[in-house]
């Protein structure tokens, strides 16, 4: 789903002539007792429940979904354009009194009103008082049964990373694999500085432990070392990695 917003000139809305500009609502009120959840780099949170006090509950940062889910049914929307989303009312700039003071939000508002936070041409962000010409936001909407965090993760990282069609051959394939969990993600795979290696992170979006095993086909299993963002070589992985919940690991492949 393309979202177009024409910005509103500024002085329009200062005059209260216009809604305000820069937001965009979407309600998934048919989920009734619905949780939100939404992914927040290798985490997946809860508001409130997943907060600590003096959290910010005015404006949230989204990594790539957003979802509201009740126990039998529910719906992720994924967000490759909309980075800030606000809950249930226009929220983000709500802190602001008449006399000067700032009253944070405690605790979230309740509800599955889903409200981006699409553009910030304020005149105190200093941009352009106002913008012509339509901007296009990219919302696709994904109905499900009950919420699956790995399944939001994969829709969310199919949306941001697409596959992209480029000229093969034995060099740029040589690390072709599969993982025998799907409850396991694949969040990114990098060529390690010194060029031997390729280093792999799995993350585990789910809240219970998980095993995986790589499995590499017809090429034969590959020996494979944990490591870490310095791209050492750790101690020789398992066959099945352990990954904790909502945890993730590094691993590094040498290449052959």
């Amino acid at each position: 789903m393309l979202h177009l917003v024409r910005p509103a000139p500024l002085l329009l809305v200062i005059a209260g002539l216009c809604p305000l500009p820069g937001h965009a609502e979407l309600r998934p009120s048919a989920v009734p007792g619905g949780v939100v959840r939404m992914e927040q780099g290798l985490a997946i949170v809860r508001p409130d429940v997943d907060q600590v006090d003096g959290a910010n509950r005015n404006v949230y940062p989204v990594q790539r979904w957003l979802d509201a889910s009740n126990a039998d049914f529910g719906v992720t929307l994924v967000t490759p354009d909309l980075p800030l989303w606000q809950l249930n009312g226009l929220t983000a700039e709500a802190f602001k009194q008449p006399d000067g003071r700032e009253a944070w939000l405690r605790r979230a508002l309740p509800g599955t009103e889903l409200v981006a936070y699409a553009m910030n041409n304020y005149w105190h962000t200093n941009f352009k008082a106002d913008q012509p010409g339509p901007v296009t936001f990219r919302v696709t909407l994904v109905p499900h049964g009950p919420f699956d965090a790995a399944e939001a993760t994969r829709a969310g990282l199919q949306a941001s990373e697409p596959p992209l069609a480029l000229p093969a051959s034995a060099a740029t394939t040589r690390l072709r694999f599969t993982l025998d969990n799907p409850r396991v993600i694949v969040s990114s795979i990098v060529p390690s500085a010194d060029s031997r290696a390729d280093l792999v992170r799995l993350w585990n979006p789910t809240h219970e432990p998980q095993r995986v095993a790589l499995r590499f086909g017809d090429r034969g299993q590959r020996r494979i070392w944990r490591s870490s963002p310095d791209e050492e070589r750790g101690p020789l992985a398992p066959t099945h990695v352990a990954l904790p919940a909502m945890g993730s690991v590094t691993l590094r492949i040498e290449r052959r």
